[in-house]
């Protein structure tokens, strides 16, 4: 299995975390990261999927994201979050 990632250069001689607020906007971070905090600790999991599908977490159908399972809350540098949940038992099945 190959990893698909985006590689995105520092636009300055700092870690690219100095510039972050150059690269999304600080409301969209604040948002991601209080709506994955919140559905962290949510035992409904139709309500949590919700909540990640609302930030742009593509989430297959029936999918289990248990309880206190950490999703990383940081930001990617475009408008949605690059993440991907989906249902293993069609790999498997």
């Amino acid at each position: 299995m190959t990893r698909r990632y985006e590689e995105y250069r520092s636009p300055g001689q700092h870690n690219s975390l100095w510039y972050w607020a150059r690269t999304v906007a600080p409301y969209r971070v604040v948002i991601n990261f209080l709506v994955i905090a919140t559905a962290r600790y949510l035992p409904w999991l139709p309500l949590k999927n919700a909540l990640y599908r609302r930030i742009g977490m593509t989430v297959g159908k029936r999918v289990s994201v248990g309880p206190g399972i950490p999703v990383k809350s940081g930001f990617a540098p475009v408008d949605k979050l690059l993440i991907t949940v989906d249902n293993l038992w069609k790999k498997w099945g």
